[in-house]
């Protein structure tokens, strides 16, 4: 079957980076420049929700191909920015109207549906809030650690001894560890 494939074609399992039985341009026989078509066709899948490789793959092109056109093409590495910019933007708007006015879901009993309600996200509210006002709504967590100062001779034998005076500190607040007595055997 292989002999059969037309130039710059890969089959599944060969690079191709497709399902079994799709067939993909190889990257090295696509132009370096984006084309038109295929162009138009992977940042409309990206705007619509794609990932690059599902977006490569609607458009009939490999992925390395559009990382290379990418690479190579500020005018296209512009367009797949404002493709994906409108996607996050979609994905947005969704995760605000689901957080302020919930989803309905149905009500089961016995395996029949009676009813529907609406459920409300506390966790999506709690990530729009704290990337909105962050300010007010970010996790407040201090990792400072203060320790008295050193008196002046233990800073010099730390020294003398090739400690860090902050690792010193740290040591003189951390209490040593009650030493282990072995129990006379009875």
């Amino acid at each position: 079957m292989a002999e059969d494939k037309g130039k710059g074609e890969v089959e599944a399992g060969e690079g191709g980076g497709g399902a079994e039985g799709d067939w993909l341009p190889s990257p090295r026989d696509t132009p370096t420049r984006a084309t038109e078509p295929e162009a138009a066709a992977f940042l409309t899948a990206v705007a619509a929700g794609s990932t690059p490789t599902g977006a490569a793959r609607k458009a009939g092109i490999h992925r390395a191909t559009v990382y290379r056109w990418r690479d190579s093409d500020p005018a296209f590495r512009d367009a797949w920015d404002a493709a994906h910019s409108a996607k996050v933007d979609r994905l947005e708007d969704s995760v605000l109207e689901r957080a302020m006015l919930g989803v309905l879901e149905d009500v089961y009993y016995q395996g029949q549906v009676v009813g529907q309600r609406r459920v409300f996200s506390d966790r999506l509210a709690e990530l729009v809030l704290k990337a909105e006002r962050p300010d007010k709504y970010r996790e407040r967590v201090d990792h400072t650690v203060t320790a008295p100062p050193l008196p002046p001779e233990d800073r010099a034998a730390g020294r003398a001894a090739g400690r860090r005076p902050g690792v010193q500190a740290a040591a003189r607040v951390i209490p040593a560890p009650p030493a282990v007595t072995e129990k006379p055997a009875a």
